[in-house]
């Protein structure tokens, strides 16, 4: 089962069963068929979404505590949810970032075009793509390698200073697949196993482009820089591998590993509350309506 069948069956699948089982409770209670339908499909996805976030904040605290293991000379375990810390080397040419030329190891874009205002406004994806050059995570307890294209966190690897000259040369030089092309190319990139690629996706000609409107985001992971790898691992190959459809993308996060932890930790704590927050409102909601039904 592929990533795409998974997350809609799960979706699916946790919304159809956190509304039966409202339905179950509002009829017990007496409450009308036509009002029991409308509160279980309704609170029926927000109590699914609480639980979601909870399930997050939970996934995110075995990450910190991961982290921490990592700082303190632990080996990654078998499995989702493994860490490392230490720093990205090339094991081949290093790539170059698209639009400001730097050398680095791994590296994604965007360009989104911002059109329309008010309830017309949309934000569409014009040019996007992914580069990931053969690598190891060098740590203090030896080297690994990555062998699946991770995700790089937009918050901790983002470049600044983009410029419009810069961002409109690179797509003018490049090569794009089409946007009908995308979804392949993003089950190859999940499926990709060795560690070295590279896709380009263009949903428009460059001509066609109000440049104007138009921003642009770069993330990179430069040669020898310090991250912060969590994703799926093999301890037999020393690596981290393609996840299966059930497990989370790997991510690398850039900087200091101490600093990864407490805001991997504070993102795990908000989810955890408004988890929390959503749950108790959507079981309050559920009790009124049993009440006035």
């Amino acid at each position: 089962m592929n990533r795409v069948a998974y997350g809609c069956l799960l979706g699916l699948g946790g919304w159809l069963i956190a509304g039966v089982a409202l339905a179950w409770y509002l009829r017990r209670m007496g409450t009308a068929p036509d009002a029991t339908l409308g509160a279980a499909v309704v609170l029926g996805l927000f109590l699914w979404a609480g639980f979601g976030l909870l399930y997050s904040a939970l996934r995110g605290l075995r990450e910190w505590w991961a982290v921490r293991a990592a700082l303190a000379g632990g080996e990654p375990a078998d499995g989702a949810g493994a860490v490392l810390v230490g720093t990205l080397q090339s094991t081949a040419a290093s790539l170059q970032a698209p639009f400001d030329g730097e050398d680095c190891v791994a590296y994604a874009y965007k360009v989104q075009l911002d059109s329309g205002s008010g309830r017309q406004r949309t934000i569409t994806t014009c040019f996007e793509g992914v580069g990931l050059a053969p690598c190891t995570i060098a740590t203090a307890v030896g080297y690994f390698r990555l062998l699946t294209v991770a995700e790089l966190d937009p918050g901790t690897t983002s470049s600044t200073n983009l410029q419009r000259a810069q961002v409109e040369r690179y797509v003018r030089a490049t090569t794009f697949k089409p946007k009908a092309q995308s979804a392949d190319e993003l089950l190859r990139r999940w499926d990709d196993a060795d560690g070295n690629y590279r896709s380009d996706i263009a949903a428009v000609a460059p001509e066609q482009v109000d440049w104007a409107r138009c921003t642009y985001s770069q993330q990179v992971v430069r040669p020898d820089s310090p991250v912060c790898v969590i994703g799926f691992f093999s301890a037999a190959q020393r690596a981290f591998v393609v996840p299966p459809a059930w497990a989370v993308a790997t991510r690398v996060l850039g900087g200091r590993p101490d600093a990864i932890a407490l805001a991997i930790a504070a993102t795990a704590r908000s989810r955890l509350v408004w988890g929390g927050v959503l749950i108790g409102a959507v079981l309050a909601a559920t009790w009124a309506i049993a009440r006035n039904f």
